[in-house]
């Protein structure tokens, strides 16, 4: 019988991998959150845009930065809420 390995990927490429996995999981959860088009255009709107920021900017983390995301959240809700699904 051969054994099978529970992994085939380079251990360099297994963290790789898993933020994928993570990252597929959090988007349909942000997809899901609305059942309108609107609210979910908006939604993944601002998870991709804050996304791309986070990723390719150390200014991330100033904090003029997340708390323009904290007003982008704000006004996504106020929308969804408008909507009914608030």
């Amino acid at each position: 019988a051969e054994r099978v390995r529970p992994c085939s990927l380079p251990p360099r490429l297994r963290g790789g991998r898993e933020q994928g996995r993570t990252l597929s999981a959090m988007t349909r959860a942000v997809h899901g959150y609305s059942k309108q088009r609107v609210g979910r255009a908006a939604l993944l709107g601002g998870w991709v845009a804050g996304l791309t920021v986070a990723h390719l900017s150390y200014g991330i983390w100033q904090y003029w930065w997340i708390a323009s995301l904290g007003l982008a959240v704000a006004m996504i809700a106020l929308m969804l809420a408008e909507q009914g699904e608030g």
